[in-house]
């Protein structure tokens, strides 16, 4: 299956989002900076180093500090803590997880963005007394004290607001609401696949986005990289859960096979195949902004890297998408090295990261030296 890379003349169409990268205060990540970004760019590296990390930076930047962002990847760690209330012991997000070595104070900061400090987003604590906030009944009181700790996110003069709680017993940070949200900055689109499979749900609201349009046609092609033209139609059918039995719940994926006389379920197809969907579906829903993939060999056979990244970075290209992406794979990295060295016209960039005394640091490898490794077998992950 052999996608096309649109030819386009020198415009915003083929300007990336970030041209590099720098993070400080990040959780596991004191400091680190990438001089230059691709259209996509694949983080390898050991386990632990801070991969997956660098993805939730790019969700948090995409979104410029959305609530809902910061919310999902702390539940997607698990950092929760105990707290006490009227009603007993209940669980809450703790939020100095988000933080350089889980420690908060008043001042304490992150920075994520290019290395230009205007185009930075910061996060940093601030006291309540400092805030002169107005809550939604217009009285400031009713939402601060002075002694209220205050999560403040600032990019481009636009701040949003988010009160923090401070447990003495065991040091944890949590949020009691979400104060303020004045924050009118432009906000990118960006998409998590990974390194799970995408759920049902999840598959259909992507669906529902590119039914029917050209778009839908990038999931078909995504399934013929496994199948070739055997795949002949896609289709999500069903409802939203109305009731206990699980096999009338929700929306699921069909295909129609050649030379079956019935359809087949997505999944009865194996792991690959949702993947693969999931990513296509996944990038054609996100025009103009950012996808980001962990884990990306997770369920894709070695054989089909190298036509999976020249789907990723055709549809990439194409839609003036930026991919970021992580792997532990040789396989992967081999295949997302053979794709970008074909396709001239689209920069792929590999970023292996290092952790040595608690100090993260990226090594940065061209399309040239990301060929010349492979084809040598240099260890690059």
């Amino acid at each position: 299956m052999k996608m096309t890379v649109e030819s386009s003349t020198p415009s915003a169409k083929n300007d990336i989002h970030l041209s590099d990268l720098s993070i400080s205060g990040l959780r596991g990540i004191e400091n680190i900076s990438i001089s230059r970004l691709g259209r996509a760019t694949l983080f390898a590296g050991e386990n632990g180093v801070g991969k997956t990390t660098l993805l939730d930076a790019i969700r948090i930047y995409a979104s410029q500090s959305h609530y809902r962002v910061l919310q999902k990847i702390l539940q997607n760690r698990e950092e929760v803590t105990t707290i006490a209330d009227e009603d007993g012991a209940t669980l809450a997000l703790d939020w100095r997880a988000l933080f350089h070595d889980r420690h908060f104070r008043k001042g304490i900061a992150i920075s994520i963005g290019p290395k230009a400090e205007h185009q930075k987003l910061h996060i940093k604590i601030v006291s309540g007394e400092e805030q002169n906030i107005r809550g939604r009944n217009g009285n400031h009181r009713d939402i601060f004290e002075g002694d209220d700790l205050i999560l403040q996110a600032e990019f481009k003069g636009e701040k949003r607001f988010i009160r923090m709680i401070s447990d003495d017993r065991d040091s944890s940070l949590y949020s009691r609401r979400l104060v303020e949200s004045h924050h009118n900055a432009p906000v990118f689109r960006c998409e998590s696949v990974g390194p799970e499979l995408l759920s049902n749900r999840d598959i259909a609201r992507f669906w529902d986005n590119v039914a029917l349009t050209d778009n839908e046609d990038h999931a078909l092609e995504a399934l013929r990289l496994i199948f070739g033209e055997k795949v002949e139609r896609v289709a999500v059918i069903g409802d939203e859960p109305r009731t206990r039995n699980p096999c009338l719940n929700g929306r699921r994926v069909i295909v129609k096979v050649k030379g079956e006389k019935s359809t087949i379920p997505l999944k009865g197809l194996g792991d690959g195949a949702v993947r693969l969907f999931g990513v296509a579906l996944a990038l054609a829903n996100n025009k103009e902004g950012f996808v980001v993939i962990d884990e990306a060999e997770n369920g894709i056979h070695h054989s089909v890297q190298r036509d999976f990244w020249r789907m990723v970075l055709t549809i990439a290209h194409n839609q003036n998408i930026q991919v970021f992406a992580t792997t532990h794979s040789w396989d992967c990295v081999k295949g997302f090295a053979q794709a970008a060295t074909e396709l001239s016209k689209v920069d792929g960039r590999l970023v292996r990261i290092e952790k040595s005394d608690d100090q993260v640091s990226a090594v940065e490898y061209s399309e040239e030296e990301l060929d010349i490794a492979t084809r040598q077998h240099i260890e690059v992950r």
